[in-house]
């Protein structure tokens, strides 16, 4: 049996979603707002009355934005276990409110770990910042992050080290993610 470092358990938890068909997404998020943890019902349809100010325009955010794409990582351990280092990839998503701040989750796998985040940050101007939070009965790990909204696509880049007593854990890599039709 391979025993992991307490640390590196933070990252390997089991994420709440499944799969959605029809979508070009292979997985929806929970509903942080449900107790139970299931899907969310949101329709994504907006009830607008059309009403609209004389010039037709308005200067409030239009709503949010949904953009969906993949994950990819090199990570690098260091530690009791010795020094390793892999690749993972996976699923991912962001919702960007018109409050300009960023929820979503993603998923880096591969054969024998996967690591699940949920993601979390701001928007300031094209700007996107934040974390990737990887939470587990271990505890909680943050990895930072920081991209260029451009359109409706981004790039989020990543690169932290994790360290507590000996054991290290290096997350290099990048989140691409465009919008959703």
């Amino acid at each position: 049996m391979i025993r992991l470092p307490m640390f590196m358990a933070l990252f390997c938890g089991c994420m709440n979603t499944k799969p959605v068909s029809g979508s070009g997404s292979s997985f929806e998020p929970a509903d942080p707002h449900s107790s139970t943890g299931a899907p969310s019902s949101d329709t994504g349809e907006s009830h607008d009355s059309g009403a609209m100010g004389d010039s037709g325009q308005t200067d409030e955010p239009v709503g949010p934005l949904r953009l969906e794409g993949r994950m990819s990582a090199e990570y690098t351990y260091s530690g009791s276990l010795g020094e390793f280092t892999d690749v993972c990839e996976g699923d991912a998503f962001i919702t960007i409110e018109a409050q300009t701040v960023i929820a979503g989750e993603g998923v880096c796998a591969n054969d024998i770990i996967t690591f699940g985040f949920v993601i979390d940050g701001v928007q300031d101007g094209d700007e996107l910042t934040g974390n990737l939070v990887g939470e587990s009965a271990a505890g909680r790990a943050e990895t930072p992050f920081s991209g260029t909204l451009t359109g409706s696509q981004t790039v989020l880049e990543f690169d932290h080290i994790h360290a507590a007593d000996g054991e290290s854990l290096r997350l290099v890599g990048v989140v691409d993610l465009a919008g959703t039709e």
